[in-house]
């Protein structure tokens, strides 16, 4: 996906910088992508598809298709536009495309949709590895309780 990322960057004929920032994330985000540090999140998707809603969001997430979406797909996303007269209609059609895909993750598919998304909280199953070592019974042979006027007393134990 990094590929298709810069191809809209450069496409689109922006510098780096001011692509990041277009998206709303740091330049540096960015850099992280390109050079296969890190994956791009959800946000960072939605942003390029909120930003550059002509871009096909199957093209840019699995690499099917054309990069921009045929004459067909934007007919329907202007029908969509013009009967909702609202700024939803564009992330529910990418989200309607993306449906059709059983592998992408309820989460994408409500950032897409315009959805919050809920934090979820990872388990993480800990394994606790006692070791039996064979010792001898330690016995305990004096004690020495010391004051602080400098004096001390030793209690010895009993020997068995």
């Amino acid at each position: 996906m990094k590929d298709r990322i810069r191809k809209i960057q450069e496409d689109k004929q922006y510098k780096q910088q001011d692509f990041a920032k277009l998206l709303g994330i740091s330049a540096a985000s960015l850099s992280n992508i390109y050079n296969g540090r890190t994956r791009p999140t959800s946000n960072q998707v939605y942003a390029i598809h909120k930003r550059f809603p002509e871009i096909n969001t199957d093209w840019l997430m699995y690499g099917e298709g054309e990069m921009y979406k045929s004459s067909d797909e934007d007919a329907d996303s202007k029908k969509d536009s013009s009967a909702d007269n609202s700024e939803q209609a564009t992330p529910n059609v990418a989200a309607a495309t993306i449906t059709q895909k059983p592998e992408v993750s309820q989460v994408l598919q409500n950032v897409l949709a315009g959805q919050p998304q809920t934090p979820r909280r990872v388990e993480t199953e800990t394994k606790e590895i006692v070791k039996i070592v064979d010792k001898r019974q330690r016995h305990i042979t004096e004690i020495r309780i010391f004051f602080d006027d400098g004096t001390y007393e030793t209690f010895m134990g009993h020997k068995d």
